[in-house]
C-alpha cells in the first residue's frame, strides 16, 4: 500500500489528514486508521521526507513518496506537525528544521528552499554508496545498511535518496543510534553548496505556523515550540501598518496588500494564541481582523469571501473554496467563525458561518474530501472542537484538560467572574451537578474522579444556599486504558452556569484530551 491520495505527482493534502484524524478522536475505526498510518508511515520512510536534515519536500514524483520534488515549502512544515513515538520524532525534526533553516532574525519564516544546488536537482540532498562509506567507519555503514536502503530502488540519477527500509522496525533505542548516523550525514552535507532560500516572510504561510507551533508546545510538552510561536504571532502585528495589512516582508520591508487568504489565517493563529495563554487581546484581534474582512471580501448578495477587494485585479476576484496545497481560505474562515461562535456572545458569527456554508454546499455535497477545511468547520460546530481547550455559554467558560502521566488528567474550568456553576453535590436535587462521566467504556475506566468542594453561596434566585464552583475548578481524574492501540479518551463533562439572577439550560461538553 502506497498510501496518500491520488496519483503521482503526490502532495500530503494535509487537510484531508487533519480531517480523518478529527474524525478518528471522535469516532475511532480500524480502517480509518490504518488509512492515516499507512499514509503517514510511508511519507516519513524518506524521499519525501528528509531524513538527514528534516522536514518535507513539497511533494512527490512517484507514487510510492521515494522520489520528491527537492524543494521545501514552509506550508508543508506548518501543516504536518497517536502516541507513536516516531510521530513525534517526525514532527519534532521537522519543527527543528524550520526552526534552524527557516527562521529570519526577527522571528519570521522564509517561504522555501529551492530544488536546485550546483546547477542540477537533488544533488544537495542524494548520495553516493561511495560517499557514505567515507563518512561512515565499516561498522556504522553495516548498521546504516540494516535500516536505509540502497538498492537500485533508491536510485536517483546515480546517487540515492535516503529512505528507510521499513520505518516501523525501529524502536525508540533504535532511533537514538539511527540519528548518531544520520548526523554525521548532515554535517558533511551542510558543506555542500546548499540551495537557494526565498526569503519572502508571507503572512499567510507564516499564520499556519502558528497553532502548529504552539500545539506541538502542548503535545510535546516542549516550551521552545510555544516560544516560537506566541514569538511568531507578535512578529505579525507588524505586517498591519497604519491600518493595512500586507502580505509579504522581504528585509523587513512590507510589500503588497494583503488577500483575505492572509486575513483568514492570521485571525486563526490569533485564535490559537488565545487558547493558549487566555489573553483576551488576541481574541480582540480575531474579532477586529474578521470584521476587516468582512468589510472588503464578503459578497453579500451570494455570500462567501472573495479572494481580493482591488478592482484592478477582477480576474482574480473569484473565491477559493476547495482544499488544495493550501487549506481552503473560506474553509479557514468558515473554522475561524465558529469559534469565535464559542468564545463570544455575539450571535451575528454563527449566522455568518452559516451562510459561508451554505454558499458553498451544492460543490462540498459532490465533492467533500476537496472541502476538508469545511467539514472539520461543520465538525466543530455541531460537534465541538476535538482539542484541550474548549468553550461553554459563548465563552463564559473555558474548559482546559490537561494529561498529566500515568493516564491522569486535570480538567481545569476557568469561569468568568459574574458567573458559577454548580458544585459535583450541589445540595438541591433540581440543580444539574458538575460531574464528569466516561463514554468510552469499551476502551477505557474512569477509576477515580477528585472534585473540589463547592463554595456555599444565597444567591438572588433562590433562598436557599447552593455549593458552587465560581472563578476556577480543577478535577482530577484517573483512567486505565484497555486497547493495546492508543485510542483518545471519551469524557462527558456535564454543567450548569448560573448568574446571581438566572440559571442557564444544562449543557454538556466532549472532552477528547
Amino acid at each position: 500500500m502506497e498510501g496518500g491520495f491520488g496519483e503521482a505527482p503526490k502532495f500530503p493534502h494535509e487537510s484531508m489528514l487533519l480531517l480523518l484524524i478529527d474524525e478518528q478522536k471522535r469516532n475511532p475505526n480500524d480502517e480509518q486508521l490504518n488509512a492515516i498510518t499507512t499514509t503517514l508511515d510511508i511519507m516519513a520512510s524518506g524521499g519525501f521526507y528528509d531524513a538527514v536534515g528534516g522536514g518535507f519536500h513539497r511533494y512527490s514524483t512517484d507514487n510510492t513518496w521515494l522520489i520528491p520534488h527537492f524543494e521545501k515549502m514552509l506550508y508543508n512544515q506548518a501543516q504536518l506537525s497517536t502516541h507513536k513515538p516516531l510521530y513525534r520524532r517526525i514532527a519534532q525534526q521537522t519543527l527543528d528544521y524550520v526552526l534552524k533553516e527557516m527562521q529570519d532574525k526577527n522571528g519570521g519564516f522564509f517561504s522555501a528552499t529551492d530544488a536546485d544546488s550546483e546547477g542540477e536537482e537533488g544533488t544537495f540532498f542524494v548520495w553516493s554508496i561511495n560517499e557514505i562509506k567515507r563518512v561512515l567507519n565499516k561498522d556504522e555503514f553495516k548498521h546504516f545498511n540494516q535500516w536505509f536502503d540502497l538498492s537500485s530502488h533508491t536510485d536517483f540519477e546515480g546517487d540515492h535518496v535516503i529512505r528507510f527500509k521499513d520505518i516501523n522496525d525501529a524502536n525508540v533505542d533504535d532511533y537514538k543510534q539511527i540519528d548518531g548516523l544520520l548526523a554525521k550525514l548532515y554535517n558533511v552535507r551542510i558543506k555542500r553548496e546548499p540551495p537557494l532560500t526565498d526569503n519572502k516572510v508571507l503572512l499567510s504561510w507564516n499564520a499556519l505556523m502558528v497553532p502548529s507551533l504552539i500545539e506541538a508546545g502542548k503535545v510535546f510538552n516542549e516550551e521552545k515550540y510555544t516560544t516560537a510561536g506566541l514569538a511568531l504571532a507578535d512578529r505579525l502585528e507588524s505586517f498591519n501598518k497604519n491600518a493595512q495589512l500586507y502580505r509579504v516582508s522581504i528585509n523587513n520591508k512590507l510589500e503588497t496588500n494583503a488577500l483575505f487568504e492572509d486575513y483568514a489565517y492570521l485571525a486563526n493563529a490569533y485564535l490559537s494564541v488565545f487558547d493558549q495563554t487566555n489573553e483576551k487581546n488576541w481574541l480582540n484581534r480575531a474579532v477586529q481582523l474578521v470584521n476587516t474582512m468582512n468589510e472588503k471580501f464578503w459578497d453579500k448578495e451570494r455570500f462567501g469571501y472573495n479572494m481580493t477587494n482591488d478592482n484592478k485585479y477582477l480576474n482574480t476576484r473569484y473565491k477559493e473554496s476547495y482544499d488544495g496545497a493550501i487549506p481552503s481560505a473560506n474553509g479557514i474562515a468558515y473554522q475561524v467563525l465558529v469559534k469565535l461562535n464559542n468564545r463570544t456572545t455575539e450571535p451575528s458569527f454563527i449566522q455568518q458561518a452559516e451562510q459561508l456554508l451554505g454558499a458553498f454546499s451544492a460543490d462540498i455535497s459532490q465533492d467533500p474530501y476537496s472541502y476538508s477545511s469545511f467539514i472539520l468547520g461543520f465538525n466543530h460546530a455541531i460537534f465541538t472542537e476535538a482539542a484541550n481547550v474548549q468553550y461553554a455559554y459563548q465563552g463564559r467558560i473555558r474548559v482546559h484538560t490537561q494529561t498529566l502521566d500515568n493516564d491522569e488528567l486535570l480538567v481545569n474550568l476557568s469561569l468568568n467572574p459574574l458567573w458559577h456553576i454548580n458544585s459535583n453535590q450541589p445540595i438541591q436535587d433540581s440543580l444539574i451537578a458538575t460531574k464528569i462521566t466516561n463514554l468510552d467504556t469499551q476502551n477505557w475506566t474512569l477509576e477515580d474522579s477528585t472534585y473540589p468542594q463547592g463554595e456555599l453561596a444565597k444567591l438572588g434566585f433562590s433562598k436557599d444556599q447552593i455549593s458552587i464552583y465560581k472563578d476556577q475548578a480543577k478535577i482530577g481524574l484517573k483512567l486505565k486504558q484497555h486497547s493495546k492501540t492508543y485510542i483518545t479518551p471519551t469524557l462527558l463533562l456535564t454543567l450548569q452556569a448560573c448568574s446571581d439572577k438566572v440559571c442557564l439550560p444544562p449543557t454538556t461538553i466532549t472532552l477528547k484530551p
